[in-house]
């Protein structure tokens, strides 16, 4: 981790962020994904996992935030949560599964910190904050996602309004 001048009587330590291996004349910044805290540091360091570093030359790496996370290391982002899983909590290796941790009909969008979407054949009930079956018979909720306002009625069927679940 140091470096030496042309003609210089003696070594200089590279600064945090920097490292130089060897007898390399200069100090190379960190490329994204990698750091260094300290200083004289002859190589940088890959972010965990559960991390991130977007910018080069940088002292330390960015925890994921919530709704994201990073399963390898030496990364320079973190990736959204698939629709269906969320992450609650920032430095994340993984999302968890909405239907696992919550139960039936809880579903996400992508890059969800919490589940707040229903599942196929359920619907999201805001006054709940919960997913519910879809109303039968006469109720369709064929599309992920649905909400109270968004059941479609089957054919034969009527619906008395939008904010309605008789049929």
């Amino acid at each position: 981790g140091r470096r030496s001048s042309d003609g210089a009587a003696a070594c200089e330590s590279c600064v945090p962020g920097k490292s130089s291996s060897g007898r390399a004349p200069a100090c190379t910044a960190c490329r994204t994904g990698r750091y260094t805290s300290a200083a004289g540091a002859s190589a940088c360091t890959a972010c965990g996992a559960g991390t991130f570093q977007d910018a080069p030359g940088q002292t330390s790496c960015v925890d994921c935030p919530p709704g994201s996370s990073q399963p390898d290391t030496g990364q320079d982002a973190c990736d959204p949560c698939e629709p269906g899983e969320f992450m609650n909590s920032t430095g994340a290796a993984a999302c968890r599964m909405c239907s696992t941790d919550l139960g039936k009909g809880y579903s996400s969008r992508e890059g969800a910190a919490t589940c707040d979407s229903a599942t196929i054949d359920y619907y999201w009930d805001d006054a709940t904050g919960r997913p519910k079956e879809c109303p039968q018979p006469g109720g369709d909720c064929s599309t992920e996602g649905t909400t109270v306002a968004t059941i479609e009625t089957l054919p034969n069927f009527f619906r008395l309004s939008d904010t309605s679940v008789a049929f």
